[in-house]
């Protein structure tokens, strides 16, 4: 019989709760350890992704028969997740393990000035903030006493943000920041801000949004790709309307592991010189969305045109000289009728991708391209995952692309279709459990799902 101490460590261990909830029930007629069994019993009546791999809390759990399981069972726990106003930071502090962080999702900030101590001390690694016209100002006051923080992100917010910059600046602790501000407008003054933690900071992630970009001093606008593109320390780098065009990209040596470009203009010289720069970079996730969209891409001339397809051709061809195994493209569609020819340059005998996610155009794509592509990945052997992102496409186009990543002679060990549909236009039920039972046939796995810009 193995020590208690041995199956917890191997219970949390385990990446799915529903083999630790198959470990437990195993050995509970063996062991008489409450809180093992209290986990049990919460497994069986409660959502399992609230329960592992990190526990949630949040207040439909007031219930006294939940909160005495939960009582058992936090200090089990290295990590949790505090959802809106938890009803008592007395109870947290009783409870936790004292080595037990915080990530706490507060969409309403429950602090006053009263029990503004009682927050700043909880060991919060990790804030969800949500800051709306009518939210009170008591988070300017807690945020800088929040000295576990080394996490913050400030989600959908519509009121006045721009303290959170200069408090982040003056942090010395937070080390990724993100920011999706709704009619907030960066200041010259937020981007003084976000350069100077730069250059204090080891900074990690940072990912934010620029409706007036090219309205702020250029100056500060080149400091600021600077010390982004050349952090040693970041992981993942997030920019939203920021068009780069106007931006010396010669000394950018792009460090992080992840670069997304979100709704930007990019394109002409500036797409060759970006895939020159990638030769020697870290990258080994690239997303770009919107590159050339609306009244940018249909008023250009056919010189601009074959430009911007020579540029797509010329980033195409440096990725088997990066470290890029995962590739997003979106927005402007890539592969159409004039572009196809492109898709064979994405998988040449030296090809290093080993996740592609991409979207045809909003109507249904023409089969030849669908072939084209189906052909390519046959004769690929290292993606194993391909995503299509809300793009309709007929049931026969998709059974082909099922049919060459599953392809026998294709050398991956894992090899996986994801179609990500609109939730406006869901798929009939019927069809896509025909699509499951043919890949399952073919040898490769099909996953849909109805989702939103970020679960590429």
């Amino acid at each position: 019989m193995l020590p208690v101490d041995v199956i917890l460590k191997i219970a949390f261990l385990l990446p799915d709760f529903k083999d630790v909830f198959a470990l437990i029930d195993i050995f509970r007629p063996q062991i008489a350890f409450e809180p093992l069994e209290d986990l049990y019993q919460l497994g069986l009546t409660h959502d399992h992704s609230s329960l592992w791999p990190r526990l949630t809390l949040d207040c439909s759990m007031n219930d006294t028969m939940s909160i005495t399981l939960y009582e058992s069972i936090l200090k089990l726990y290295s990590h949790v997740l505090v959802v809106d106003s938890w009803y008592s930071v007395d109870w947290l502090k009783k409870h936790l393990n004292p080595t037990t962080t915080i990530e706490w999702m507060a969409q309403e900030f429950p602090v006053t000035l009263e029990n503004i101590h009682d927050w700043a001390d909880l060991p919060i690694t990790r804030l969800h903030l949500s800051i709306e016209r009518d939210t009170p100002q008591m988070w300017k006051k807690a945020l800088p006493r929040m000295h576990h923080l080394k996490s913050l992100s400030i989600g959908n917010s519509s009121g006045d943000i721009e303290d959170i910059y200069k408090i982040v600046a003056e942090s010395a602790q937070i080390t990724e920041l993100e920011v999706n501000p709704n009619g907030f407008e960066v200041d010259n003054a937020e981007l003084q801000h976000l350069i100077e933690w730069f250059h204090r900071q080891p900074v990690r992630v940072y990912a934010d949004s620029f409706t007036n970009w090219k309205l702020l001093d250029y100056d500060l606008r080149q400091e600021l790709c600077d010390v982004m593109f050349n952090c040693p320390t970041l992981d993942r780098l997030a920019l939203t309307d920021c068009d780069l065009d106007d931006m010396d990209f010669s000394e950018f040596s792009f460090s992080m592991n992840t670069l997304q470009l979100y709704e930007f203009c990019l394109w002409k010289d500036d797409l060759k010189l970006l895939a020159s720069r990638l030769k020697d970079s870290k990258l080994t996730h690239l997303e770009l969305d919107g590159y050339l969209v609306g009244d940018d891409f249909h008023g250009m001339d056919s010189m601009d045109y074959w430009d911007y397809t020579c540029g797509m051709e010329c980033l195409f061809n440096a990725l088997p000289s990066t470290s890029i195994k995962s590739l997003v493209i979106t927005g402007d569609d890539v592969w159409t009728d004039n572009r196809f020819y492109l898709i064979p340059l994405l998988f040449p005998s030296n090809c290093r991708l080993e996740k592609l996610a991409a979207n045809f155009s909003y109507s249904s794509p023409k089969s030849r391209i669908v072939e084209a592509l189906a052909l390519s990945i046959r004769k690929n052997h290292t993606l194993y995952e391909f995503h299509l992102l809300k793009s309709k496409i007929s049931i026969v186009d998709m059974r082909l692309l099922i049919q060459s990543i599953s392809d026998p002679s294709r050398r991956v060990k894992t090899k996986r279709l994801k179609w990500i549909t609109r939730i406006s236009h869901p798929e009939d039920e019927s069809t896509l459990k025909s699509l499951e039972e043919f890949a399952i046939e073919c040898g490769c796995e099909f996953v849909q799902e109805e989702g939103t810009e970020t679960n590429y």
